[in-house]
């Protein structure tokens, strides 16, 4: 099921080269037959769905993520980045943010909080409230700065959501002898505390109670972090304040999939990370989700929607719900 997803998505892939690209053949990789869509080094802008606009609006759109905080495939057009810039840096530059104050989330609450309209967004932003340092802090993928915080996750053909590295570490890591984790939450390798990085001052289990009923102070067999990490980590980043309290009410995480991918269907190992997270929250609403599709499908009518609407379908096979 999830190769035949793949091949589904390649296949839009290789009709938006050939419907839109078909003069420019040497601005892509040379791939197999059926095989991954990638633009050049120097042509990535183009990975981009960018509507009819005036020079410096492109350019505002593009320069939405630095070059230097694309992700390392992000010219391939399977890149989530590349979905979430295109769709979210196009409402903002094209002033639409204003038509997604009715975008409902999946439990019927606001996807995107009480004013999207008075929102700033920025992509991968880099949080600073959960202790964490240098390249270990949690960025978020599209974020709604204001009196009220959303946290997106934005994913296409992910098959599952982050996990905790300390349990992926290899002998031949120089941080393995100290930081290796066994995968539960109990005192390991002569450590103090019971998870790795809290014992390097990161703050997640500071909160774990009060956002999702997880002790810190007992020991868990199976770490409720482990497979949750990534989910848990945008929860706290909307809902941590700059002094370091819990605020459920300021805001929340917003989950945004393919519908199609099976990794987020029942019995997927997304789904199930999902789950275990969402079945967690103590305060309802300070998780949602909701898929590209049922998105789509909540646009108003809107000259600049529409034409993304056409594209998403184009290109990522995606129509509304």
């Amino acid at each position: 099921m999830a190769n035949t997803y793949l091949r589904d998505l390649r296949t839009s892939f290789s009709y938006y080269r050939n419907t839109y690209f078909s003069n420019q053949p040497d601005w892509f990789e040379p791939r197999p037959i059926n095989g991954a869509v990638v633009f050049k080094k120097e042509y990535r802008d183009w990975n981009l769905l960018i509507p009819p606009c005036g020079v410096a609006d492109r350019q505002r759109i593009v320069g939405k993520i630095p070059k230097s905080k694309r992700h390392k495939h992000f010219g391939s057009m399977q890149s989530s980045q590349a979905l979430a810039q295109s769709v979210f840096g196009t409402i903002e530059v094209l002033g639409r943010l204003p038509l997604l104050a009715t975008v409902r989330a999946e439990d019927g609450r606001p996807a995107f909080g009480p004013s999207p309209d008075r929102s700033d967004l920025e992509f991968e932003k880099s949080v600073t409230t959960l202790g964490e340092v240098g390249d270990r802090a949690t960025s978020v993928d599209v974020w709604f700065e204001g009196s009220y915080h959303v946290a997106v996750e934005c994913k296409l053909a992910e098959a599952e959501f982050g996990t905790c590295s300390r349990t992926r570490l290899k002998e031949t890591d120089d941080k393995f002898e100290g930081q290796f984790c066994d995968g539960s939450y109990a005192k390991q390798r002569g450590r103090q505390r019971r998870c790795a990085l809290a014992e390097l001052n990161i703050d997640y289990w500071e909160y774990t109670e009060s956002a999702f009923g997880w002790a810190a102070n007992i020991d868990h067999k199976k770490c409720p972090l482990r497979d949750t990490y990534q989910i848990v980590r945008n929860v706290l980043a909307a809902c941590v304040t700059d002094d370091h309290r819990l605020d459920e009410n300021g805001g929340h995480a917003l989950i945004l999939y393919d519908q199609r991918n099976p990794a987020m269907l029942p019995g997927g190992r997304g789904e199930s990370q999902w789950r275990d997270a969402y079945g967690a929250i103590q305060t309802a609403g300070t998780l949602r989700r909701l898929s590209w599709q049922s998105l789509m499908a909540q646009w108003p009518t809107d000259e600049v929607l529409d034409w993304m609407k056409a594209r998403l379908k184009d290109k990522y096979g995606l129509h509304p719900d």
